[in-house]
């Protein structure tokens, strides 16, 4: 049973450094989105403030050039962190490290389970082998299909697990 422990520390570490990946990728998703959502509705407003000169003064002048610029730039930087934002597709990586940090809980959670049913003299599984066989299986499954630890949150997870 110690094999068993030991994979449920495992599993318990993982679950903790993927749901801190999930927090981080979380932050970088509305630290990229919010600013080009607000640089969108800025440079359409700007465009719409343009318009609006140019339909009741008449063309001409160097304020519509300005605005212009202005709303040429802020378009240009709404693009581009969009772009980003798509590039990285850290909302994906979002959802991805969520999704592991429940399937390591929940296999953590079904060897506390196997490991209690053996300590009672009741089991799931026929032998202690075909246990391991199937624990070690799923684990080693999740770990090779799991996206991968953002390195900071690598380097600092045995510190804080």
């Amino acid at each position: 049973m110690d094999v068993l422990s030991a994979w449920k520390r495992t599993c318990d570490v993982n679950a903790q450094l993927h749901e801190r990946c999930r927090i981080v990728m979380r932050f970088r998703n509305l630290a990229l989105s919010i600013p080009a959502i607000l640089l969108s509705m800025v440079s359409g407003i700007t465009n719409l403030t343009n318009f609006n000169r140019i339909v009741s003064q008449g063309a001409g002048g160097h304020s519509e050039e300005v605005l212009s610029s202005v709303s040429g730039i802020l378009s240009l930087a709404a693009a581009t962190l969009f772009a980003l934002h798509r590039y990285l597709t850290i909302p994906e990586l979002q959802r991805d490290h969520m999704l592991f940090s429940n399937a390591f809980t929940r296999l953590g959670n079904e060897i506390l389970m196997h490991m209690t049913l053996v300590e009672s003299q009741h089991r799931a599984f026929s032998t202690t082998d075909e246990l391991l066989k199937h624990v070690k299986h799923r684990l080693d499954l999740l770990i090779e299909q799991s996206p991968p630890l953002l390195s900071t949150v690598a380097a600092n997870g045995d510190d804080r697990v």
